[in-house]
């Protein structure tokens, strides 16, 4: 830290809040580098679209809180900073050079990716309906109110804006309202929340362990849409990408 001091950059000390808690001194770190440490607690496991503050690791000295390393299901990092970083540690002033998160330039490229693969699958809403930014995360189909399929549809990984919260279609199912008379699954958007009954690796889409990690038993999961059939197994995806056994569950 004292070498990137002197480089002219402002040292952060990134770490795991139970890393951080348990195995660093960490009051010596801020005595010395004020408001430096770059946190990582995760509300969940698997998808999260924004900060839930209530979550949010109680310590001093926290610039930046590592919120989700699943990011609107891209699997990427999700990082807000919490103070102003400057070279000083001074968190009343913007004086200095300002750092940035590394997952920042990220977030801006997924942020500005809001479009559809049909174009039949877009049109116009309701006005007096707020609007919500989301993403597709599995292929979805476009339904009206009755539940029956209509044309176009939106392919995963794509950005969409629906409006209003979710709805009842006429056949029991959730939706939400992406146009007039439009409706697309909501679970393919939001997810369901499921929690894990075995603990158990994630995989890529050939079925191969997609990293190193380890689901835990009793870990709360965001599932997207129906299941699917990889190599003759089920599977749930939980990210861009990211398939868990769906027998875990």
């Amino acid at each position: 830290m004292d070498q990137i001091k002197a480089a002219g950059y402002k040292p952060l000390l990134y770490a795991s809040s139970s890393v951080l808690q348990n195995q660093i001194d960490t009051n010596s770190v801020i005595a010395k580098y004020p408001n430096s440490l770059w946190v990582a607690s995760y509300a969940i496991s698997g998808r999260i679209d924004n900060p839930n503050f209530n979550y949010f690791p109680s310590m001093e000295g926290v610039s930046i809180w590592q919120f989700t390393d699943n990011w609107r299901g891209l699997s990427v990092d999700g990082n807000v900073a919490v103070l102003p970083l400057s070279i000083d540690g001074d968190v009343t002033t913007n004086n200095g050079a300002i750092s940035q998160a590394p997952s920042s330039s990220n977030s801006n490229s997924a942020s500005t990716n809001n479009t559809t693969t049909n174009n039949n699958s877009s049109s116009a809403a309701t006005p007096s309906e707020p609007e919500t930014s989301g993403y597709v995360m599995k292929k979805a189909y476009i339904y009206n109110k009755k539940g029956e399929r209509q044309s176009g549809y939106y392919a995963a990984y794509y950005g969409i804006k629906y409006y209003g919260s979710t709805v009842t279609l006429d056949n029991g199912k959730t939706a939400l309202k992406v146009g007039d008379d439009r409706y697309v699954m909501a679970s393919n958007v939001l997810g369901n929340s499921r929690v894990m009954k075995h603990n158990a690796y994630i995989y890529n889409h050939s079925g191969r362990r997609a990293n190193w990690r380890v689901l835990r038993k009793g870990t709360p999961i965001k599932t997207y849409g129906s299941k699917f059939n990889i190599n003759g197994k089920s599977y749930y995806r939980i990210g861009k990408g990211l398939y868990v056994k769906a027998a875990n569950f």
